[in-house]
């Protein structure tokens, strides 16, 4: 048995086939894993209504001694994050999404890489996967946009603590990882022992709708804090990117404001950067939302205007 507890925090929303399968394949690696007597799984449920076949799975694995449920009215992945805090009893936390499937000896390299004392967090690698179960190559793995983006992101981080993590452009790419120090991880692939919680804080609840940024606001928290965070490329999940469900529910026009009030909010609020800086940052983001008959000037007013007001009420 592994000397430390692990806390597996699941936020869920509008889930329902593919949640079962989910924690089906956690519950699954939890029992061939060192820690298969020292777990236990926290449901964080926002789904107002599931349908009967999953809401009879729900009470079924609620047999298991491991499974905590909980049912969380406010639908924001970082305060269910949060919620999950608040009930884990473990000494290392990790947060999975709701579409994902472990491969074998996940659990187990995991807590192998908290035996170094210095690993403050532990990352792994997700491979991005259609519902057809093909792999995904991120936009970010090359080409000219990548290499503008990054080179944009130099300039203007050259005096700042950038959270560029180095293995970013490789997490569909297996054979060219190795495991390394890194700035930040995947949000539905990162651990972190429970102590960190208690020196910097939790999440922040005001990143909202696709919550893009949450955990990237968090490790730059860490960072501040010389926390050590360290990625494994032999802890892989698939990461099924689900056609319904999550963020995906949201109309196009709401998904991209929260995308720009999540981008304006995070760099205001960690580099100060002003507006003509984040506009440059996000370039491709917003000549993709011209060409596609967006309102991108009303978008970003109103980003800057959130962000200006959230950080206004957090300095008083």
């Amino acid at each position: 048995m592994n000397k430390y507890k692990l806390s597996i925090i699941v936020p869920t929303y509008n889930r329902e086939d593919i949640l079962c399968d989910t924690l089906d394949s956690i519950l699954e690696n939890i029992e061939n894993s060192c820690v298969a007597n020292n777990s236990e799984v926290i449901v964080v449920d926002q789904t107002k209504k599931h349908t009967k076949a999953v809401t009879s799975y729900l009470k079924k694995i609620l047999d298991n001694p491991k499974v905590k449920y909980v049912y969380e009215e406010i639908a924001n992945l970082p305060n269910a994050r949060n919620v999950g805090l608040h009930i884990a009893s473990g000494d290392i936390i990790c947060f999975l999404d709701d579409d994902i499937k472990l491969h074998p000896g996940f659990f187990n390299q995991l807590m192998m890489r908290y035996d170094d004392e210095r690993n403050m967090a532990v990352v792994g690698l997700p491979i991005l996967k259609n519902q057809d179960g093909d792999n995904i190559l991120l936009d970010s793995q090359g080409g000219l946009k990548k290499t503008i983006r990054s080179l944009i992101t130099k300039v203007i981080c050259i005096s700042k603590a950038s959270v560029i993590t180095p293995f970013g452009i490789q997490l569909s790419n297996r054979e060219n990882s190795k495991a390394m120090r890194a700035d930040a991880g995947r949000g539905c692939c990162m651990s972190f022992r429970k102590s960190v919680f208690d020196k910097i804080g939790y999440f922040d609840s005001n990143y909202i709708g696709n919550a893009l940024r949450e955990e990237t606001d968090f490790f730059y928290r860490m960072k501040l804090h010389n926390f050590r965070v360290f990625f494994d490329p032999k802890i892989v999940l698939d990461h099924i990117m689900a056609n319904v469900g999550g963020c995906r529910n949201q109309k196009k026009e709401s998904y991209w404001q929260t995308f720009f009030d999540n981008q304006f909010y995070f760099y205001k609020k960690n580099y100060g950067f002003p507006k003509w800086y984040i506009k440059l940052l996000l370039i491709f983001d917003i000549l993709s939302l011209r060409k596609g008959g967006y309102n991108v000037d009303k978008i970003i007013k109103n980003s800057c205007i959130r962000a200006k007001l959230l950080l206004k009420d957090n300095r008083q």
